[in-house]
């Protein structure tokens, strides 16, 4: 019976490893998100002020 309780703890801990390893790769990955966000954001102002410019130019 102690042999199987024994077990039974390991596996939780290795389950509550395994779980803290995720949620800080999720973290992570949700914070690159953020930077891809902020970088497109970036990007899209770029070309709104490239365009904006040469519609000036034009006009």
């Amino acid at each position: 019976m102690h042999l199987i309780t024994k077990k039974c703890s390991g596996i939780r801990k290795k389950c509550s490893s395994s779980t803290k390893k995720h949620s800080s790769i999720s973290k992570q990955g949700s914070s690159i998100s953020k930077k891809h966000s902020t970088i497109t954001k970036s990007i899209v102002l770029l070309v709104k002020s490239v365009v904006g410019s040469v519609n000036s130019k034009k006009a």
